[in-house]
């Protein structure tokens, strides 16, 4: 039976910019697709605190206390007589149980069947059985893809996505500095804080120890995946009872909106070529037959990001705090850096960030960054290493949409200098340069990228557009 709709994958950029969310609505197609490949798991060897920790409290984390490590409030995941890689394999049991119960319930919510083949999946992943795990998760995906997949297997793909994404990042990172990375985030996060993960460790491995350890249960959510309906649905049947979840209402309307800017910048474009483009960079757009199509890592995030503001608005009340994986610039205003994180709709509003709470952040990631450096599990991972870079070029990115220059600039160098090898950062950073007429320095970062990731499309586009403006070109 064909699927009545293909919720999509949300694999955030993560050593290959990971991420994809296929998205379909009656009068627009977006897509971006970017498949997983799995590392194989390096051994811990060695014993460490947190590299990186923040306050539980959100005024601590932004004011004196950055740049400090603390200990964690869930001591119970550092036990004593347990090596990291025990700990977060009995953790990774416990979560496969518990999204396996939840897939049950869920299918039992609407009133479909688990396939078998899910509980297959769940079988091996409880039991550690990485190999199978990972085949059958392949499997999966291509029955759901295919014309013939089963509408309970598209219905149950986020819970599914969930238990899988959570070992692949167990596989992918060393345990100890999974462990680590883990309590950075959960630490940083106040009583009744809804937490938004970005980059597929910074959505895993959080909800991971969030889900298996002794404390509060956040709400955990993925802002990379507001657009696909069926996430959607599962979102409301996990926290409806604690947040006013996002409807298929909601969905339609933030398509709409979306096609019809897309449209007017589109239009723009045609009439007036000799003026500044509209359309973002990577955004394609395709008119005809009466309907318009949009493709591209920008439209999907734009799609997110106005469901992102959707969800705020319907939830006044409530704290956020985001770790993000692509620029998100409404978010922005009234921000602040939480640890590791962002917090959006500060109680400090627009006086939450300053140059003091800015350079504040930028003593909390030199102190972070010298570990991983000089760790020889951590600076060998790109996993690890990426992870980190983006956590800090998000913080970047917040300043220089704050008229912070000097301090985004500063966060930017950090950011490339920990792996170089991310266009994303390098691109932002570049701007930023650009914008200040810098251009032999912006020339310097796209090029850095460009030799770390000769292959990457976006670093080549970033070293031509560069190399276009020294020569008086736009």
């Amino acid at each position: 039976m064909q699927p009545s709709r293909q919720p999509s994958t949300d694999s955030p950029a993560n050593t290959a910019n990971r991420t994809l969310w296929i998205l379909l609505a009656a009068c627009v197609l977006v897509s971006f697709v970017v498949a997983l490949w799995p590392k194989a798991k390096k051994e811990v060897s060695h014993e460490s605190t947190n590299s990186v920790s923040a306050s539980g409290s959100r005024g601590a984390a932004r004011s004196s206390d950055v740049g400090r490590t603390f200990a964690p409030r869930r001591q119970a995941d550092l036990a004593p007589k347990l090596g990291a890689e025990e700990i977060v394999a009995r953790k990774l049991s416990q979560f496969a149980r518990g999204r396996r119960k939840i897939a049950h319930d869920f299918a039992d919510h609407l009133k479909i069947p688990v396939p078998p083949e899910v509980d297959q999946l769940f079988d091996a992943l409880e039991t550690g059985r990485w190999d199978d795990a990972k085949a059958q998760f392949k499997a999966l995906e291509e029955l759901r893809r295919a014309a013939s997949g089963s509408e309970a297997l598209c219905d149950l793909w986020p819970v599914i996505q969930d238990a899988y994404g959570a070992a692949e990042q167990a596989h992918l990172w060393p345990a100890q500095l999974l462990l680590d990375y883990g309590h950075s985030v959960l630490d940083a996060l106040s009583p009744g804080m809804v937490y938004l993960g970005g980059t597929d460790a910074g959505r895993w491995i959080p909800e991971l120890l969030n889900d298996t350890s002794d404390g509060e249960q956040h709400i955990m959510l993925m802002q990379n995946a507001l657009a696909d309906n069926s996430y959607l649905d599962y979102l409301g049947f996990r926290y409806g009872g604690r947040l006013n979840t996002l409807s298929n209402g909601d969905h339609q309307r933030a398509f709409q909106d979306f096609i019809a800017d897309v449209q007017k910048r589109f239009l723009h474009d045609q009439r007036f070529p000799d003026e500044p483009r509209q359309l973002r960079p990577g955004e394609a757009v395709i008119v005809g037959d009466g309907r318009v199509q949009v493709s591209g890592q920008p439209a999907v995030m734009a799609v997110n990001e106005v469901l992102l503001q959707n969800l705020l608005q319907k939830n006044p009340e409530m704290h956020f705090a985001i770790e993000e994986s692509f620029s998100l610039p409404s978010t922005y205003a009234n921000a602040a850096p939480l640890g590791p994180l962002i917090e959006l709709r500060t109680p400090g509003g627009a006086d939450a960030l300053t140059a003091e709470s800015a350079a504040q952040s930028l003593a909390y990631w030199n102190a972070a960054v010298q570990p991983l450096l000089s760790d020889p599990v951590a600076s060998t991972s790109s996993e690890v290493l990426q992870t980190y870079s983006r956590e800090i070029a998000a913080q970047a990115n917040l300043f220089a949409a704050n008229s912070l220059p000097a301090q985004a600039e500063q966060g930017y160098r950090v950011a490339t200098q920990l792996f170089p090898a991310d266009p994303q950062t390098a691109t932002a950073y570049a701007n930023l340069l650009i914008a200040q007429d810098h251009l032999a320095d912006a020339a310097q970062v796209a090029n850095n990228a460009l030799a770390a990731a000769p292959d990457n499309k976006q670093a080549q586009d970033l070293a031509q557009r560069v190399a276009r403006l020294q020569a008086g070109g736009k």
